[in-house]
């Protein structure tokens, strides 16, 4: 069951992000985390941030300020500064 929810996750935030991410915006090294799910943004994060780092050398990161969510704040957020 947990896996069939995880996968289901997994299978969505792939989806969203080919959408909201087309080919071209993803050869400049930008990456839109609109519309995904925290769990889906960290998942595409983990995915995909690598790959363009070396290739780009450079990644811009769009995260929103979470006018979609349900509570109109935040959902993912930045870590803290050491």
């Amino acid at each position: 069951m947990h896996e069939a929810l995880i996968r289901t996750e997994i299978d969505m935030a792939r989806r969203v992000s080919a959408e909201v991410n087309p080919p071209e915006s993803r050869a400049r090294g930008v990456l839109d985390l609109h519309a995904l799910r925290p769990i889906g943004a960290k998942l595409v994060l983990m995915e995909e941030v690598e790959p363009l780092l070396v290739k780009e050398g450079r990644l811009v990161l769009i995260a929103g300020k979470g006018v979609h969510s349900d509570s109109g704040t935040l959902a993912v957020r930045p870590s803290p500064e050491p």
